[in-house]
């Protein structure tokens, strides 16, 4: 009836020891939950301003290619928001000009695509 020879019934000890359980389980949620919280709004992207714009550049690689690429860009500081690879051409490709004009012709398609879909 009593435990260890103490004063206190089992079952006021029992209700005890699951109240620090649950008091237990209660602060680590809120602790998991927090950090979450703040983990979602640092990881928030930054906007690029209305006046951004994708634009092509071309660029050559260490590995002998040429790498064609989107840029999003901002007229007012020439700040660069966005940079995505479009495509590489090896610079010995024996069609290099033929690929290159036609990678060109279609990144900037692309462009004028993603500058008609921003605000």
């Amino acid at each position: 009836m009593f435990r260890g020879g103490g004063i206190v019934p089992e079952f006021v000890f029992d209700v005890v020891v699951l109240a620090l359980i649950l008091g237990a389980l209660l602060y680590f949620a809120r602790q998991w939950q927090g950090r979450r919280s703040s983990l979602d709004a640092t990881v928030l992207p930054l906007q690029a301003p209305p006046d951004a714009a994708w634009q092509v550049r071309h660029l050559g690689t260490d590995d002998d290619q040429t790498e064609i690429l989107l840029v999003l860009r901002d007229h007012d500081t020439n700040r660069v928001w966005d940079r995505r690879s479009f495509m590489k051409i090896d610079n010995q490709d024996p069609d290099y000009d033929k690929r290159f004009y036609n990678a060109m012709e279609d990144a900037r398609a692309r462009a004028v695509l993603l500058n008609s879909q921003r605000p």
